[in-house]
């Protein structure tokens, strides 16, 4: 089961608002690895991981990840024919879990739940990757050098990554479904079949 950060309110917020906050880093700056007590980006998973408290009304286990977008960089360029095009460099773009909101049931910490959680991350894992891609094919286009022609860019961004988590959500979902939570073992397996193949045609971001 994945449970899900309340982070599509503040996106449609800055998006109504036009108060977009993209950060502007230097070509040096990247995402790094993380894996600590309380948060973790993508990794094989252990049951040390789900350090969460028990909850009523959970499943059997649950792992809460999403994907984030911490930072980038945005370029304006002069086109030959005088207008101006901004578009996103250096996405800080990742898949993260949040330990202290992962836990499972007594009893439920099973090789078969982990490996059902693991896929959740997986996917977690498959959207970020693919928003990293698409982030940086985002562009907006003006005809002068100017914060409108960022703002409009940051807009962009802010949508597309809004689609992303409501994608990723959709997915995951599916994907509890079809399986019943891992009980029906052999929609387990062909999803991490399919899920696998994803991850394995889909270029993956950078972590230092």
């Amino acid at each position: 089961m994945s449970a899900r950060y309340d982070i599509r309110g503040f996106l449609r917020s800055l998006v109504a608002t036009g108060s977009v906050a993209g950060v502007f880093l230097s070509p040096a700056a990247a995402v790094p690895r993380i894996d600590h007590e309380a948060q973790c980006t993508y990794k094989e998973l252990t049951w040390d991981d789900f350090r969460g408290s028990v909850l009523r009304g959970q499943g059997t286990a649950w792992i809460s990840s999403t994907i984030m977008l911490d930072s980038y960089e945005i370029e304006v360029l002069e086109e030959e024919d005088g207008s101006f095009t901004a578009r996103v460099k250096y996405p800080g773009v990742y898949a993260l879990m949040d330990k202290t909101r992962s836990s499972a049931q007594p009893g439920g910490r099973s090789d078969d739940n982990l490996a059902h959680e693991q896929l959740h991350f997986d996917l977690t894992e498959y959207y970020a990757r693919l928003f990293a891609i698409e982030i940086q094919e985002i562009s907006a286009k003006g005809p002068e050098r100017s914060w409108e022609l960022r703002s409009a860019l940051e807009i962009q961004v802010q949508e597309a990554y809004r689609k992303t988590l409501d994608a990723h959500f959709e997915h995951e979902a599916r994907y509890d479904d079809e399986t019943q939570h891992s009980l029906r073992k052999r929609a387990q397996k062909k999803w991490q079949r399919d899920v696998s193949a994803l991850l394995a045609e889909t270029p993956a971001y950078a972590l230092r």
